[in-house]
């Protein structure tokens, strides 16, 4: 039997950002220096001497969220801050901030208000893609 579920949080869906410049992908890296060796240890290992936007999405084959795993990581090195990438059933991917539980929240969560949220996304996002974001609300809906 499928399971059908819902996810909710504050953020914005990342399928309609215009990603085309490695270098500016590398400029996002320079905040998270260890995510960024991780990155370059990976295509090292894949001998991919000269890597392409889509090598920097397909890097995350857990969860096949693609830049909003690459942003998620980056942001969390960066800050502290700790996002979701997720995926809904049509594959239109988002980049959340998810309410939580007061016994699972960080020092970094309960100092987190939806202006910071914004100062977050409108920077990192801003370093890879001129593409205007809208964060707000999302509704993320799967099965599985």
């Amino acid at each position: 039997m499928a399971k059908h579920w819902f996810d909710y949080g504050y953020g914005i869906c990342i399928n309609d950002l215009e990603i085309n410049s490695v270098e500016r992908i590398e400029e996002l890296l320079s905040h998270a220096p260890n995510y960024r060796e991780e990155i370059h240890e990976h295509f090292s290992e894949w001998e991919i001497t000269e890597p392409t936007v889509d090598d920097y999405e397909e890097f995350d084959d857990d969860l096949c969220n693609g830049f909003a795993t690459l942003l998620k990581k980056v942001i969390y090195e960066a800050t502290g801050i700790n996002l979701d990438s997720e995926s809904d059933y049509s594959s239109i991917r988002y980049l959340i901030y998810s309410p939580r539980y007061p016994w699972n929240m960080t020092y970094e969560d309960v100092s987190v208000t939806k202006e910071k949220l914004n100062e977050i996304f409108n920077k990192y996002v801003s370093i890879i893609t001129d593409s205007n974001i809208e964060i707000g609300l999302q509704a993320i809906e799967n099965y599985s």
